[in-house]
C-alpha cells in the first residue's frame, strides 16, 4: 500500500467509526459552512508526506457571513465620513463667515452655526442639516446661502453635503449627538 493511499485510509477511517449498536448515517453539519477538511495529522510520522497545517479556530461568536447579510451600520461612523467627503465644500462656502478666522465672520453667524471644529457648534447646530438643505435650495426654496453667491452650492458639491445632511440625521435619530456640547444656547 502507498503511503498516499494510507493517507486516504486514515483520513477515512473515523468517518466510518461508530459505536457496535448501528451507528446510522453520518450527522449532517447545523450550520451552511462547509465542513473543515479532514487533518491528516494522524499519518505515521514515515509516511514521507508533508502534512498540512489545520486552518485556524474560528472564534465561537463569529457568524459565517453570507451574501445578503450586511454589516451592522454605525451611524457615528457613517456620518464622519461623509463630512470627510463634504469638509472641502464646507472650506470653500461656509468657513468664511462661520469660523474665527473668517474673514467674513461675524458674532451673529458664530453664535447659530460655528464650524471652527466637528461635530459643528453653535446653538442651531442639532438642526443644521434641515438649515443647510434649506439656505442651499435643497428644499425647494430659494437658496439663501452662501451670503456672497446664494446657489453657489451645485452638483456633486451639493450632493455631497446632502450626503453629509442625511448621515447627520440618521445619527440624530439614533441618539448619537444626544449630550453633544454645542456652544451656545437658542435665545435669539
Amino acid at each position: 500500500m502507498s503511503a498516499r493511499s494510507r493517507l486516504v485510509l486514515l483520513a477515512l477511517v473515523p468517518l466510518g467509526c461508530g459505536s457496535s449498536q448501528g451507528a446510522g448515517p453520518a450527522p449532517t453539519p447545523t450550520s451552511d459552512r462547509p465542513a473543515d477538511p479532514p487533518v491528516l495529522s494522524q499519518a505515521a510520522p514515515d509516511a514521507g508526506v508533508t502534512e498540512p497545517t489545520p486552518p485556524p479556530p474560528e472564534s465561537p461568536d463569529a457568524a459565517p457571513a453570507s451574501e445578503g447579510d450586511a454589516a451592522p451600520s454605525d451611524p457615528l461612523a457613517e456620518e464622519r465620513a461623509a463630512y470627510e467627503r463634504a469638509a472641502p465644500v464646507f472650506e470653500r462656502h461656509c468657513f468664511v463667515c462661520h469660523t474665527k478666522a473668517g474673514a467674513r465672520a461675524t458674532r451673529s453667524a458664530l453664535h447659530h452655526v460655528r464650524m471652527d471644529s466637528y461635530p459643528f457648534g453653535g446653538h442651531h447646530a442639532d438642526e443644521l442639516a434641515a438649515i443647510v438643505r434649506q439656505v442651499l435650495g435643497a428644499t425647494g426654496e430659494r437658496p439663501t446661502m452662501p451670503r456672497n453667491d446664494p446657489g453657489s452650492v451645485r452638483g456633486e458639491d451639493l450632493a455631497a453635503v446632502l450626503a453629509w445632511a442625511d448621515a447627520f440625521d440618521r445619527a440624530q435619530a439614533a441618539g448619537l449627538h444626544a449630550g453633544e456640547e454645542h456652544g451656545g444656547r437658542h435665545n435669539h
